[in-house]
């Protein structure tokens, strides 16, 4: 697989972060969410972050959102994903 972008890593983070509130009133677990946020948090601050470990959470991040992934859309996290793994269309 190709390396990820950390710092698209670090934008979904900080993406998350900012509209947690609004992801848990849509229907994602936020204790979860959070978890996997720090676990990303912690992997990418490391001075060679494990690629295979940030792929492996962020699709625990997916997974967790996919419950209310229409309305997700909306807020972005799906975007930022696609952004990362690469796939759906690309951000203008």
């Amino acid at each position: 697989m190709a390396r990820l972008r950390v710092d698209k890593v670090k934008e979904l983070i900080d993406h998350v972060k900012a509209n947690s509130g609004k992801l848990a009133s849509e229907g994602v677990d936020q204790k979860e969410l959070n978890k996997h946020i720090a676990d990303l948090e912690a992997e990418i601050k490391k001075p060679q972050p494990d690629h295979t470990a940030l792929e492996k959470l962020l699709a625990s991040v997916e997974i967790t959102i996919e419950k209310a992934e229409e309305t997700l859309a909306t807020t972005g996290v799906i975007r930022l994903l696609n952004t990362i793994f690469g796939t759906g269309v690309p951000s203008p």
